[in-house]
């Protein structure tokens, strides 16, 4: 079977398993004293262009939760979509173990807005209501989008007009990267994001997320947090040499390159035809898609691919998707007479 359900499901990049291997020979230091989490650090530095305050994390999940419950208290609440991960797919995780509300915003194409931000801005003061303390941006978003530098910018600079944090849950992070073509600090910090989680289990890796601040005191301050959460690996140099590989020679964004490029060598053939319609705008990895939900049933015959709800339908590319899947999946359309 071809796999279009997630990036996932994808293999691990053959350098990220060779830096694997390398990292398991003999003893290292734990809890983030080995050499390749201090070598991590510094290509990160020189990554964001400044000095930044990174910290290996197992996972996604654990990532965005620990961020939240970082940045905020006990009586605050993240601004974030409707569609967005941590609202709809965290199992109530960021309820439940940062302990906030989740103030949820009507999505455009996938992405907040400024507009959304000032809306719960009204309940700050107000002792009834949970008091929005961040904002919580998903880059790309849950629909492949992407937001600009300049749309980042406009919702940082109104979050800290009203004294909140943003965050960007950067699990597919380098995809918006290689899409937008730009340096990664502007889109993130140059933008005034405050936090970002840097995915690499979606981009080439086995396990792990990198969650990097950007102020000192903010970061510094993390290790307790990180801890408690329960998110501090003890054989840290497996993470760290993972991550490590993939910044080699920007392999990071190599593999990026090659997971969008296959979305849009399939989008584009996917456009001939009168019985498919493209939802949104296919700048990364992810296509959403609306078709007959019969043909939709005799293509998972062959394919694996996600049904998101109403007749629409998601699937996604990885670093080591072809153009030979594209065309089998196309062969397949014609084959059932699709226009």
């Amino acid at each position: 079977m071809i796999c279009f359900a997630s990036d996932n499901r994808a293999p691990v990049h053959p350098k990220v398993m060779e830096a694997l291997a390398a990292a398991n020979i003999g003893h290292a230091p734990a809890y983030g004293e080995d050499k390749w989490t201090g070598r991590l650090n510094d290509r990160l530095n020189v990554l964001f262009g400044r000095e930044v305050y990174p910290f290996i994390m197992f996972g996604g999940t654990g990532s965005n939760v620990a961020a939240m419950a970082h940045l905020t208290q006990g009586y605050s609440a993240a601004i974030c979509t409707d569609v967005s991960h941590m609202n709809t797919s965290e199992t109530g995780a960021p309820e439940r173990m940062a302990g906030i509300k989740l103030l949820a915003v009507p999505h455009s194409d996938g992405k907040l807005t400024a507009a959304g931000v000032e809306k719960h801005a009204r309940a700050l003061g107000n002792e009834h209501y949970a008091q929005p303390r961040i904002v919580s941006l998903t880059q790309a978003t849950e629909f492949g989008t992407v937001y600009t530098p300049d749309e980042t910018r406009a919702i940082c600079d109104t979050a800290h007009h009203y004294g909140m944090y943003v965050y960007m849950d950067g699990s597919r992070i380098a995809n918006a990267a290689a899409c937008l073509d730009v340096p990664i600090a502007d889109m993130t910090v140059n933008a005034g994001v405050d936090a970002v989680c840097f995915g690499g289990t979606k981009n080439g890796m086995m396990y792990g997320e990198c969650l990097i601040f950007f102020d000192k005191w903010v970061g510094k301050r993390f290790i307790f947090t990180r801890k408690n959460m329960a998110q501090l690996p003890s054989k840290s140099r497996y993470i760290s040499a993972q991550f490590c590989a993939l910044l080699e020679d920007g392999l990071w964004l190599s593999c990026a390159r090659m997971a969008n490029g296959s979305a849009r060598y399939l989008a584009g053939r996917l456009g001939g035809f009168n019985d498919i319609k493209i939802v949104f705008p296919v700048q990364t990895n992810q296509i959403f898609l609306e078709m007959d939900a019969k043909l939709a049933l005799e293509l998972k015959k062959d394919f694996n691919f996600y049904e998101t709800g109403g007749g629409c339908y998601r699937l996604v590319t990885s670093f080591d998707t072809g153009k030979e899947e594209a065309d089998a999946f196309i062969q397949k359309l014609h084959s059932y007479g699709c226009r």
